[in-house]
Protein backbone atom coordinates (compact mmCIF):
# COMPACT_ATOMS: atom_id res chain seq x y z
CA UNK A 1 0.00 0.00 0.00
CA UNK A 2 1.28 3.45 -0.90
CA UNK A 3 0.64 6.62 1.11
CA UNK A 4 0.30 10.07 -0.41
CA UNK A 5 1.51 13.21 1.37
CA UNK A 6 0.13 16.42 -0.12
CA UNK A 7 1.40 19.89 0.74
CA UNK A 8 -1.63 22.19 0.59
CA UNK A 9 0.34 25.36 1.35
CA UNK A 10 0.37 25.60 -2.46
CA UNK A 11 -2.97 25.12 -4.19
CA UNK A 12 -3.23 21.97 -6.31
CA UNK A 13 -4.01 22.48 -9.98
CA UNK A 14 -7.39 21.16 -11.09
CA UNK A 15 -7.28 19.49 -14.52
CA UNK A 16 -10.66 17.87 -15.14
CA UNK A 17 -13.35 15.79 -13.45
CA UNK A 18 -16.56 13.92 -14.16
CA UNK A 19 -18.80 11.03 -13.35
CA UNK A 20 -19.06 7.75 -15.25
CA UNK A 21 -22.09 5.51 -15.01
CA UNK A 22 -21.57 2.03 -16.42
CA UNK A 23 -24.83 0.05 -16.46
CA UNK A 24 -23.22 -2.69 -18.55
CA UNK A 25 -19.99 -4.51 -17.61
CA UNK A 26 -17.04 -2.47 -18.79
CA UNK A 27 -13.28 -2.48 -18.27
CA UNK A 28 -11.45 0.77 -17.60
CA UNK A 29 -8.97 2.17 -20.14
CA UNK A 30 -5.31 1.18 -20.38
CA UNK A 31 -3.25 4.37 -20.54
CA UNK A 32 -0.37 6.43 -19.14
CA UNK A 33 -1.44 9.12 -16.65
CA UNK A 34 0.23 12.52 -16.99
CA UNK A 35 -1.18 13.70 -13.65
CA UNK A 36 -2.79 12.29 -10.50
CA UNK A 37 -6.21 10.67 -10.79
CA UNK A 38 -8.66 10.13 -7.94
CA UNK A 39 -11.57 7.70 -8.20
CA UNK A 40 -14.55 7.51 -5.84
CA UNK A 41 -16.90 4.57 -6.46
CA UNK A 42 -20.46 5.28 -5.34
CA UNK A 43 -21.98 2.03 -6.59
CA UNK A 44 -20.74 -1.29 -7.92
CA UNK A 45 -17.00 -1.91 -8.17
CA UNK A 46 -14.05 -0.85 -10.33
CA UNK A 47 -11.02 -3.05 -11.05
CA UNK A 48 -7.81 -1.12 -11.63
CA UNK A 49 -4.11 -1.83 -11.76
CA UNK A 50 -1.18 0.44 -11.04
CA UNK A 51 1.59 -1.75 -9.73
CA UNK A 52 -0.90 -4.25 -8.31
CA UNK A 53 -4.49 -5.08 -9.13
CA UNK A 54 -7.09 -3.56 -6.80
CA UNK A 55 -10.87 -3.77 -6.56
CA UNK A 56 -12.39 -0.43 -5.54
CA UNK A 57 -15.81 -1.02 -4.00
CA UNK A 58 -18.76 1.22 -3.19
CA UNK A 59 -17.78 3.90 -0.68
CA UNK A 60 -14.05 3.64 -1.40
CA UNK A 61 -11.54 5.96 -3.05
CA UNK A 62 -8.29 5.20 -4.79
CA UNK A 63 -5.60 7.64 -5.92
CA UNK A 64 -3.28 6.80 -8.81
CA UNK A 65 0.03 8.54 -9.45
CA UNK A 66 1.52 9.49 -12.80
CA UNK A 67 2.39 6.46 -14.90
CA UNK A 68 0.78 3.40 -16.42
CA UNK A 69 -2.78 2.59 -15.40
CA UNK A 70 -5.07 -0.19 -16.58
CA UNK A 71 -8.51 -1.59 -16.02
CA UNK A 72 -8.30 -5.33 -15.40
CA UNK A 73 -11.83 -6.77 -15.21
CA UNK A 74 -15.30 -6.11 -16.51
CA UNK A 75 -17.63 -4.60 -13.90
CA UNK A 76 -20.77 -2.52 -13.51
CA UNK A 77 -20.11 0.69 -11.59
CA UNK A 78 -20.83 4.34 -11.01
CA UNK A 79 -17.86 6.48 -10.07
CA UNK A 80 -16.54 10.03 -9.88
CA UNK A 81 -13.06 10.83 -11.17
CA UNK A 82 -10.76 13.81 -10.74
CA UNK A 83 -7.42 14.69 -12.38
CA UNK A 84 -5.12 17.17 -10.66
CA UNK A 85 -1.52 18.29 -10.25
CA UNK A 86 0.01 19.14 -6.91
CA UNK A 87 2.90 19.01 -4.49
CA UNK A 88 2.65 15.28 -3.73
CA UNK A 89 5.11 12.86 -2.13
CA UNK A 90 4.64 9.08 -2.13
CA UNK A 91 5.70 6.79 0.73
CA UNK A 92 5.72 3.01 1.05
CA UNK A 93 4.75 2.96 4.73
CA UNK A 94 2.29 4.90 6.82
CA UNK A 95 4.65 5.82 9.64
CA UNK A 96 6.98 7.69 7.26
CA UNK A 97 4.01 9.53 5.75
CA UNK A 98 2.66 10.45 9.18
CA UNK A 99 6.03 11.72 10.40
CA UNK A 100 6.47 13.89 7.30
CA UNK A 101 3.24 15.70 8.27
CA UNK A 102 3.97 16.03 12.01
CA UNK A 103 3.63 19.64 13.16
CA UNK A 104 2.81 20.83 9.64
CA UNK A 105 -0.78 22.01 9.54
CA UNK A 106 -1.03 22.25 5.75
CA UNK A 107 0.43 18.82 4.96
CA UNK A 108 -2.04 15.96 4.83
CA UNK A 109 -1.74 12.28 4.02
CA UNK A 110 -3.93 9.32 3.26
CA UNK A 111 -3.63 5.77 1.97
CA UNK A 112 -3.75 4.96 -1.71
CA UNK A 113 -7.10 3.24 -1.12
CA UNK A 114 -9.51 3.48 1.81
CA UNK A 115 -13.20 3.52 2.77
CA UNK A 116 -14.79 6.91 3.31
CA UNK A 117 -16.43 7.81 6.63
CA UNK A 118 -18.82 10.32 5.04
CA UNK A 119 -19.56 9.68 1.38
CA UNK A 120 -22.09 12.50 1.07
CA UNK A 121 -19.44 15.17 1.67
CA UNK A 122 -17.29 13.87 -1.17
CA UNK A 123 -20.32 13.47 -3.42
CA UNK A 124 -21.31 17.12 -2.91
CA UNK A 125 -17.75 18.40 -3.43
CA UNK A 126 -17.17 16.36 -6.61
CA UNK A 127 -20.60 17.30 -7.96
CA UNK A 128 -19.76 20.97 -7.43
CA UNK A 129 -16.43 20.53 -9.24
CA UNK A 130 -18.27 18.85 -12.12
CA UNK A 131 -20.66 21.79 -12.41
CA UNK A 132 -17.73 24.21 -12.57
CA UNK A 133 -15.96 22.06 -15.16
CA UNK A 134 -19.09 21.65 -17.30
CA UNK A 135 -19.86 25.37 -17.19
CA UNK A 136 -16.19 26.29 -17.79
CA UNK A 137 -16.11 28.54 -14.72
CA UNK A 138 -13.28 30.21 -12.80
CA UNK A 139 -10.11 28.09 -12.64
CA UNK A 140 -9.10 29.50 -9.25
CA UNK A 141 -12.36 28.30 -7.71
CA UNK A 142 -11.74 24.81 -9.12
CA UNK A 143 -8.21 24.77 -7.68
CA UNK A 144 -9.55 25.87 -4.27
CA UNK A 145 -12.29 23.24 -4.35
CA UNK A 146 -9.71 20.58 -5.28
CA UNK A 147 -7.57 21.62 -2.29
CA UNK A 148 -10.60 21.48 0.01
CA UNK A 149 -11.51 18.04 -1.31
CA UNK A 150 -8.00 16.69 -0.66
CA UNK A 151 -8.05 18.17 2.84
CA UNK A 152 -11.40 16.44 3.42
CA UNK A 153 -9.86 13.13 2.33
CA UNK A 154 -7.01 13.63 4.79
CA UNK A 155 -9.49 14.27 7.60
CA UNK A 156 -11.64 11.28 6.67
CA UNK A 157 -8.61 8.99 6.50
CA UNK A 158 -7.55 10.01 10.02
CA UNK A 159 -11.08 9.31 11.18
CA UNK A 160 -11.24 5.96 9.40
CA UNK A 161 -8.10 4.54 11.00
CA UNK A 162 -8.51 5.79 14.55
CA UNK A 163 -11.97 5.52 16.08
CA UNK A 164 -12.54 1.83 16.77
CA UNK A 165 -9.06 0.36 17.26
CA UNK A 166 -9.83 -0.25 20.97
CA UNK A 167 -12.61 -2.63 20.09
CA UNK A 168 -12.22 -4.68 16.91
CA UNK A 169 -15.55 -6.36 17.57
CA UNK A 170 -17.29 -3.00 17.42
CA UNK A 171 -15.42 -2.23 14.18
CA UNK A 172 -16.97 -5.42 12.75
CA UNK A 173 -20.42 -4.16 13.77
CA UNK A 174 -19.83 -0.80 12.06
CA UNK A 175 -18.66 -2.60 8.94
CA UNK A 176 -21.78 -4.80 8.91
CA UNK A 177 -24.02 -1.75 9.37
CA UNK A 178 -22.35 -0.03 6.40
CA UNK A 179 -23.04 -3.04 4.16
CA UNK A 180 -26.63 -3.55 5.33
CA UNK A 181 -27.76 0.04 5.95
CA UNK A 182 -30.59 -0.36 3.41
CA UNK A 183 -32.20 -3.09 5.51
CA UNK A 184 -34.89 -2.21 8.05
CA UNK A 185 -33.24 -3.81 11.11
CA UNK A 186 -33.75 -2.83 14.76
CA UNK A 187 -31.12 -2.24 17.44
CA UNK A 188 -32.33 -5.41 19.19
CA UNK A 189 -31.79 -7.43 16.00
CA UNK A 190 -28.34 -5.90 15.53
CA UNK A 191 -27.39 -6.70 19.14
CA UNK A 192 -28.64 -10.28 18.83
CA UNK A 193 -26.69 -10.79 15.63
CA UNK A 194 -23.41 -10.00 17.38
CA UNK A 195 -24.23 -11.61 20.72
CA UNK A 196 -24.72 -8.43 22.78
CA UNK A 197 -27.65 -7.19 24.79
CA UNK A 198 -29.24 -3.96 23.60
CA UNK A 199 -28.09 -1.82 26.52
CA UNK A 200 -24.44 -2.81 26.15
CA UNK A 201 -24.50 -2.23 22.39
CA UNK A 202 -26.01 1.21 23.02
CA UNK A 203 -23.15 1.89 25.45
CA UNK A 204 -20.60 0.91 22.77
CA UNK A 205 -22.18 3.25 20.22
CA UNK A 206 -22.01 6.16 22.66
CA UNK A 207 -18.43 5.32 23.63
CA UNK A 208 -17.02 4.95 20.13
CA UNK A 209 -19.19 7.26 18.01
CA UNK A 210 -20.43 9.83 20.55
CA UNK A 211 -24.00 9.17 19.38
CA UNK A 212 -26.80 6.81 20.24
CA UNK A 213 -27.25 3.80 17.99
CA UNK A 214 -30.44 5.34 16.59
CA UNK A 215 -28.68 8.63 15.81
CA UNK A 216 -25.81 6.79 14.12
CA UNK A 217 -28.11 4.63 11.99
CA UNK A 218 -30.23 7.64 11.02
CA UNK A 219 -27.13 9.58 9.98
CA UNK A 220 -25.88 6.72 7.79
CA UNK A 221 -29.30 6.17 6.21
CA UNK A 222 -29.62 9.85 5.38
CA UNK A 223 -26.11 9.84 3.85
CA UNK A 224 -27.11 6.83 1.75
CA UNK A 225 -30.33 8.58 0.71
CA UNK A 226 -28.36 11.63 -0.43
CA UNK A 227 -26.32 9.43 -2.78
CA UNK A 228 -29.48 7.82 -4.18
CA UNK A 229 -31.10 11.22 -4.70
CA UNK A 230 -28.15 12.84 -6.46
CA UNK A 231 -26.99 9.80 -8.41
CA UNK A 232 -30.28 8.36 -9.67
CA UNK A 233 -33.86 9.05 -10.72
CA UNK A 234 -35.84 6.72 -8.45
CA UNK A 235 -38.87 8.18 -6.71
CA UNK A 236 -38.61 9.46 -3.14
CA UNK A 237 -40.76 6.50 -2.08
CA UNK A 238 -38.30 4.08 -3.67
CA UNK A 239 -35.30 5.89 -2.14
CA UNK A 240 -36.95 5.67 1.29
CA UNK A 241 -37.40 1.91 0.84
CA UNK A 242 -33.83 1.47 -0.44
CA UNK A 243 -32.36 3.06 2.71
CA UNK A 244 -34.45 1.08 5.19
CA UNK A 245 -37.65 3.11 5.62
CA UNK A 246 -41.01 1.50 4.88
CA UNK A 247 -42.91 4.75 5.50
CA UNK A 248 -41.91 7.38 2.91
CA UNK A 249 -43.54 10.22 4.91
CA UNK A 250 -41.57 9.33 8.03
CA UNK A 251 -38.43 9.20 5.88
CA UNK A 252 -39.22 12.67 4.49
CA UNK A 253 -39.59 14.08 8.02
CA UNK A 254 -36.33 12.48 9.14
CA UNK A 255 -34.48 13.68 6.05
CA UNK A 256 -35.67 17.28 6.43
CA UNK A 257 -34.85 17.29 10.16
CA UNK A 258 -31.27 16.19 9.35
CA UNK A 259 -30.61 18.34 6.26
CA UNK A 260 -33.04 21.25 6.43
CA UNK A 261 -34.35 20.27 2.98
CA UNK A 262 -36.96 17.90 1.61
CA UNK A 263 -35.62 14.98 -0.44
CA UNK A 264 -36.99 16.55 -3.63
CA UNK A 265 -35.36 19.92 -2.89
CA UNK A 266 -32.07 18.19 -2.07
CA UNK A 267 -32.16 16.37 -5.41
CA UNK A 268 -32.82 19.62 -7.30
CA UNK A 269 -30.00 21.43 -5.50
CA UNK A 270 -27.31 18.75 -5.71
CA UNK A 271 -28.32 16.85 -8.82
CA UNK A 272 -25.14 15.24 -10.20
CA UNK A 273 -23.52 16.06 -13.54
CA UNK A 274 -22.82 12.95 -15.59
CA UNK A 275 -19.87 12.45 -17.89
CA UNK A 276 -18.51 9.38 -19.63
Amino acid sequence: MRYYVIDLSTLPKYEQSGKSVEDKPRKHLHRVLKNFELFYVNSGELWLKQGEERCVKQGEIILHAKGEQAGTRLAVSSFFWLHFEGNVEIYDNEEAARLSCAGKEKRIYFAEQFTLCSEDRLTVMLTELNHYFFEKKDGLVKDCLTGALLAELGAQYRQSVSPYTENKRFAEIIGWVSLHISENFSLAALAARFGYNGKYLSFLFRKFTGRTAKEYLTEKRVECAKRHLTGGTNSVKRVAYDVGYEDEYYFMRVFKARTGMTPSDYRKTFSACYYT
